[in-house]
């Protein structure tokens, strides 16, 4: 899992790893069915964000002064970011209850889904283009490997406690990967 990772990486990785495990209800993660409250999923939602500054952090080798400079930016996109997602789902659930479309509510709910992910595509784009000219490209690069990576490792994690929960049985009657098909 972790071979690609430096010592001092792993060791920070691992602790990462280790606070999420301490911190998070897996399960929950795993089966979003059972969060609650929308306060519940945003409590998660705040804890994978704080996990992940901390990997970013030691990822990009962030120093107090290059900090100063990057936070602002990635807190910015963060916002956009947060609301275009919300649009995004928005308008995927708009589209998925349509009862009997005609087709030009349709046509119209799909321009819409469309217009939503392009929005978000170009904040991404546009957040990039800032941090390669407040930085360099060398470090816009090293940020999409860093974030692409602590996705990969989260996932991995969560794989990982599903397969223990597999192997001991539980899940077996519930949803999930370990449910008897009859």
């Amino acid at each position: 899992m972790m071979k690609h990772i430096t010592h001092s990486n792993s060791a920070h990785l691992t602790f990462c790893l280790l606070a999420m495990w301490l911190t998070m209800p897996f399960q929950s993660l795993a089966q979003p069915d059972r969060i609650g409250s929308e306060s519940d999923k945003a409590e998660l939602r705040k804890r994978m964000d704080r996990m992940f500054v901390a990997y970013l952090t030691e990822e990009l080798d962030l120093s107090v002064e290059k900090g100063q400079r990057f936070w602002p930016l990635y807190n910015e996109l963060k916002g956009s970011l947060d609301q275009a997602e919300s649009a995004l789902r928005d308008q995927r659930k708009a589209l998925s209850e349509m009862g009997s479309p005609t087709q030009a509510s349709f046509e119209a709910a799909l321009d819409n889904l469309a217009e939503a992910e392009t929005e978000l595509v170009v904040l991404k784009r546009d957040f990039m283009r800032r941090v390669s000219l407040e930085f360099d490209p060398d470090f816009a690069i090293g940020m999409m490997k860093a974030k692409k990576s602590f996705e990969k490792d989260v996932r991995e994690r969560i794989g990982q406690r599903m397969s223990e929960r597999d192997r001991r049985g539980i899940g077996k009657m519930g949803r999930g990967p370990g449910r008897q098909r009859r």
